[in-house]
């Protein structure tokens, strides 16, 4: 009876969430734990071994976890192994669901869904939607999102999975992603022939290999843009967004609900062309940079590439932490650049810019040299209407809160209590606090001298 719910219950996710029209089925028919090949006839109920004119749907109530290797590679490496769609989910149960790419091309040619505690590892080139109706969904039907795993099977096996929809359609993240490559390798999700890669607010993005992951946005005729509207942890390794001269959106655009983690020893590299970055719309941070002392870089994709620190970085929400910017920062009407996390320096390679309406965070310690600082290679310009918000220190310290080549304009307005010294070089900053406060200060100090006084 169990049996014949899990299949009634499949069968109706599956004829609710696919898109497409109806093809022969295969379904993953083993409910055993443990590990198993693709290729074994025995796991499968209907077509063998799955093809092009089928849906392959892996979805049962299993009761402890679940690897399925060597998918696609039936025909041997080297050589496309294609279906019509891939649906993976434990939608009963509550055990992992983890299938594996094999050697070889794989196509999916509808593309595919992962569902609850479904994982799917990509390990070499792969087709995701070669048809104009593109499915890639990794919350599929609004549920439980599942993981897609792009990680190299070799040291020297580089990659790319490439979305096709035809150029409309976009394709949306509700799910997780991780890049896990190694050995300085280049995994990636070409997205160019779809209209956008959007992260969305339920999604999350993981970059946590030794090499490069990579989301590049000009497969095909178009150069696409990339949003983030989720989160994006950059642990280690090297994530790469590649717009190319996509000038939609900035190329990128982080909006007011996208957060960005960068670890030490980590890099979040924007790359654009030279005619994009010059002449469109700003990269845009409309949300939160977080810098745990990693590097954000900036990358002309032109000619021999370069990374190029002029490029500007737009910031109308907030960049805080340590860390270094390999580029410049705008910070318009709205936003805030704090620099520190326990006082620590950012690094700009470039300029920064406080426009009206912009703030400047310091926090300030109990020690002289205890202080946020945020350490710019180029020219520092302050506009007017401009805020600087400072928050504790002691008195007689002086504490150095920016440096840079170049200072220009004051704060407009500073928080309380405080003392800005503008310098050419740097900017300083000492707490003085009111009179009445020195004055209670001092009346607590004479009745403490007299009590001991007393009791002596």
């Amino acid at each position: 009876m169990r049996a014949k719910l899990t299949i009634l219950v499949a069968s109706i996710l599956f004829i609710v969430t696919c898109t497409h029209r109806a093809f022969a089925e295969s379904r993953w028919s083993n409910t055993a734990g443990g590990t198993f090949d693709w290729n074994s006839s025995g796991n499968w109920n209907g077509s063998f071994p799955p093809g092009t004119a089928d849906d392959v749907r892996i979805t049962n109530d299993l009761g402890s976890a679940q690897l399925i290797t060597n998918m696609g590679s039936s025909v041997g490496a080297g050589v496309t192994n294609a279906i019509n769609f891939l649906a993976i989910s434990n939608g009963l149960g509550s055990a992992s669901v983890t299938v594996q790419q094999g050697p070889g091309l794989f196509r999916s040619n509808f593309g595919l869904q992962i569902g609850k505690n479904a994982t799917l590892i990509i390990t070499t080139n792969a087709l995701i939607g070669t048809n104009s109706s593109l499915t890639f969904d990794l919350r599929p039907g609004g549920g439980s999102a599942g993981t897609l795993v792009l990680s190299n099977a070799s040291p020297t096996s580089g990659f790319s999975t490439f979305l096709n929809g035809g150029g409309s359609i976009s394709a949306v993240n509700a799910g997780t992603i991780a890049f896990t490559p190694v050995n300085n390798q280049l995994v990636s999700i070409n997205y160019g022939q779809v209209t956008a890669f959007t992260n969305n607010i339920n999604g999350t993005i993981v970059m946590k290999g030794s090499g490069t992951g990579g989301f590049i946005g000009n497969f095909g005729a178009g150069n696409r843009a990339f949003v983030n509207s989720g989160s994006i942890f950059v642990q280690a390794g090297t994530l790469r967004i590649d717009s190319r001269d996509a000038f939609s959106r900035g190329g990128f655009q982080n909006t007011s609900t996208g957060l960005i983690q960068v670890n030490t020893n980590a890099v979040f590299e924007l790359r654009r062309s030279a005619n994009a970055w010059s002449t469109g719309p700003s990269v845009t941070n409309f949300g939160t940079v977080s810098m745990n002392g990693g590097t954000v870089l900036t990358f002309d994709t032109d000619g021999a590439g370069a990374t190029n620190r002029t490029r500007v970085i737009a910031n109308v929400g907030t960049i805080a932490g340590n860390g270094t910017f390999t580029a410049s920062i705008n910070n318009l009407s709205g936003s805030t650049l704090a620099p520190g996390f326990g006082f620590q320096t950012l690094s700009v390679g470039g300029g920064v810019t406080f426009s009206s309406n912009s703030t400047f965070s310091i926090e300030l310690g109990l020690l002289a040299g205890q202080n946020d600082l945020l350490a710019v290679t180029s020219n520092l310009t302050i506009n007017t209407s401009t805020f600087l918000s400072l928050s504790g220190g002691a008195i007689g310290n002086v504490y150095t809160v920016a440096t840079a080549s170049a200072v220009s304009g004051t704060f407009s307005t500073v928080t309380p209590n405080y003392i800005v010294n503008y310098d050419p070089t740097d900017i300083t900053v000492q707490f003085v606090p009111e009179p009445s406060t020195l004055f209670l200060a001092a009346v607590g100090l004479l009745g403490l001298v007299s009590l001991r006084r007393r009791t002596s």
